[in-house]
């Protein structure tokens, strides 16, 4: 299990986490944790039922990809977010080890195998778009151990249907283009860099080392990165893309408010905390590198929001930063995100949160 759960709080699962928590009384915990694959039709259930709730409701609708600012913005606009993907961890079949990429194809061929039987017995085959496993070794260390990260891609033109009658929006950061690996039209698989959120060089010798014929049978697929970014969206109309880091914080800048600062990578946990409060700033990042962490930080000392400030709350659940001991050879330091905004307003609290 994670030394934090709040990893597993992102925008695709939070208002699923919600739902089934206030009105189902369960614990979310059971939700993402299955035993075995074919337990996913039971979480795919719960997807339905989140649906028939959603139908009561008249709010606006943002469609959201697994992490995102969605939860953020639907607070901020009144809307209900449909997650366009379903998250989960299928355990394995025991301790594995999470470097071992040969080991982690072995446990997704028997993860489709249940699979397979599941989609074929049931009718839930028509409502998946597509399967990614995610191969996180550094990201998600201490789970992968026991548990192989999954996301069953939804198909949405099924649902979308029932909500043509209200505004449907997306916000897709688009910063770069991904490498997926695929086998034929079964499934794809997202090897997270010790960089989080980049995909790892598929050519690199730390992944061929221990995988023999197996890297034979998958392609690489440069696409929008199915973590944060839609591409089957035909049928939604407003689409906010963001290309570009800049403009991202920029518009995150523009809707925040008050002397609270969020700093959140990955995770929705800020909104998720904060409840339907609107009264803070909030900079989500989909993922810590020295590049990224850099124009972040020269964007926030040019503008005044540091002089207005009395207290920073950062948020990493996937342990990234030097000072808590991270192993990612693309960990930074804390100190370089808060060192301008001390310098200009000393007074400031720090809050680390991870």
């Amino acid at each position: 299990m994670l030394s934090s759960l709040r990893a597993l709080i992102t925008a695709s699962t939070l208002p699923l986490l919600d739902y089934v928590s206030t009105i189902q009384g369960k614990d979310f915990g059971k939700l993402l944790f299955i035993k075995n694959c074919s337990e996913i039709q039971r979480v795919i259930k719960v997807y339905h039922s989140y649906i028939k709730f959603l139908e009561g409701k008249g709010n606006k609708i943002i469609v959201t990809p697994l992490i995102s600012i969605t939860p953020y913005v639907a607070v901020l606009n009144f809307s209900q977010i449909l997650p366009s993907t379903i998250f989960v961890f299928a355990k394995r079949v025991g301790y594995s080890n999470p470097f071992n990429f040969k080991l982690f194809l072995e446990d997704v061929e028997i993860c489709m195998e249940n699979l397979k039987k599941v989609f074929k017995r049931t009718s839930l085959d028509e409502l998946k778009h597509d399967i990614m496993f995610i191969y996180g070794p550094i990201a998600f260390n201490e789970v992968m151990m026991l548990y192989i990260p999954i996301i069953i891609v939804i198909n949405l033109d099924r649902f979308l249907k029932i909500f043509q009658n209200r505004e449907i929006s997306v916000f897709n950061i688009e910063f770069k283009n991904f490498t997926v690996l695929r086998r034929d039209d079964e499934y794809g698989i997202l090897v997270l860099d010790r960089e989080t959120g980049t995909i790892h060089n598929t050519n690199n010798s730390s992944i061929n080392s221990d995988t023999g014929s197996f890297i034979k049978d998958y392609r690489e697929y440069r696409v929008c990165n199915p973590l944060l970014c839609l591409s089957n969206i035909e049928t939604i109309n407003n689409v906010y893309r963001f290309h570009n880091l800049e403009d991202f914080i920029s518009y995150l800048l523009e809707m925040g408010r008050g002397n609270h600062l969020y700093i959140e990578f990955w995770s929705s946990y800020a909104v998720f905390r904060e409840k339907k409060s609107r009264e803070y700033y909030y900079l989500w990042m989909p993922y810590i590198d020295r590049d990224s962490v850099k124009r972040l930080v020269k964007i926030i000392a040019n503008s005044s929001l540091p002089i207005s400030l009395n207290k920073i709350s950062i948020i990493s659940p996937l342990n990234l930063f030097s000072e808590t001991g991270s192993i990612s050879n693309s960990r930074v330091w804390i100190s370089i995100i808060v060192e301008q905004i001390l310098y200009k307003s000393s007074i400031t609290k720090i809050n680390l949160i991870t």
